[in-house]
């Protein structure tokens, strides 16, 4: 592996599932460390006509991509990357790596078996949910 790849680390104690108030959500299926990569995934950098073009789908598109405001950026994440869900109280976080081509998530805490790997979105005004799907 030369050193400006990474490799994916393709995820073995997670799966999608139905959280309530939410729609879909990423469930831990095994207990996760602290400090643990969850997963390593690619993402794709959208162009400003692609991001126009998300922005304008608020009801498919909009909520599958990430402004990476610090970046001056606006990707896809591929893998689990855009199904994890907000919180205030996040127990993941997401790392940027080989900016901005790939990234991360790791345990904020230890999750326990069944708990919704959840992180904080940093956009939402103090609003604890603000996609309300029920």
């Amino acid at each position: 592996m030369s050193s400006d790849r990474l490799e994916l680390i393709i995820p073995t104690k997670i799966e999608l599932r139905t959280s309530t108030g939410k729609g879909r959500g990423v469930f831990a299926t095994d207990v996760i460390e602290e400090g643990e990569i969850i997963e390593r995934f690619p993402t794709i950098v959208l162009s400003e006509v692609e991001r126009a073009f998300v922005k304008s789908q608020p009801e498919v598109l909009y909520y599958y991509y990430l402004d990476m405001l610090r970046f001056d950026v606006s990707v896809i994440m591929l893998g689990y990357g855009s199904l994890y869900n907000h919180s205030k109280t996040p127990n993941s976080e997401f790392r940027v790596l080989n900016l901005p081509n790939m990234m991360e998530v790791y345990a904020l805490r230890r999750i326990e078996e069944g708990e919704e790997i959840v992180y904080d979105y940093n956009f939402d005004d103090g609003r604890e949910e603000f996609l309300n799907l029920t």
